[in-house]
């Protein structure tokens, strides 16, 4: 299990408050939804853990995930340097956790409430830089006053695969693009 702490904190017991890192992002539309809000313009030498392809790595959040939701895991590769990447280029899905299972009305999310969230690197996954994104969505009614709520943020990766096998990443997708307001899919999770 790889740990990089990526969220700004005045020192290692009081987390600094800035909303500008806790508000949803609402619109699909704004580039804030690759690693969040003004995230790529923030980074000032981000540190880069080295992972293997089969690696577990993880996200944690404080205090945890507030809402229920599905969530998601994406890489996007670094064309050039990692430092100066925005994550404009192409991005593929590693693992989506859904939850709800059939139409009893329970809402199962497995990663809800907990703090932490961890996942598989692919062990296909080529050698290379990437910018690592989780995504968290509380999916409101498309009709409410701003429909779907994104957490989202990114870590840096430098993933080793010391295989002969390295698979090619697919389907790819840009983001923003994978979303538009009132698109069906993300329905309101209470009905």
């Amino acid at each position: 299990m790889h740990h990089r702490k990526i969220s700004p904190q005045d020192n290692g017991n009081n987390p600094k408050f800035d909303y500008d890192y806790i508000i949803p992002i609402v619109d699909p539309s704004l580039p804030d939804l690759r690693c969040g809000r003004n995230a790529t313009k923030a980074w000032s030498r981000p540190k880069t853990a080295v992972v293997h392809a089969g690696d577990t790595v993880g996200f944690a959040r404080w205090p945890n995930l507030y809402h229920p939701g599905p969530a998601t895991a994406w890489l996007s590769r670094a064309p050039g340097l990692l430092d100066e990447y925005e994550g404009d280029g192409d991005w593929f899905k590693i693992l989506s956790v859904v939850g709800r299972t059939n139409h009893c009305g329970q809402i199962k999310f497995p990663h809800f409430p907990h703090r932490t969230w961890n996942f598989t690197i692919p062990e296909r996954t080529p050698t290379g830089d990437y910018l690592l994104r989780f995504e968290h969505i509380y999916p409101l009614p498309v009709d409410s006053i701003q429909g779907a709520q994104f957490y989202t943020n990114c870590a840096h990766v430098r993933i080793v695969n010391s295989e002969s096998d390295e698979g090619t990443p697919g389907p790819l997708v840009k983001i923003p693009g994978i979303y538009t307001f009132g698109q069906k899919g993300r329905h309101h999770i209470y009905v």
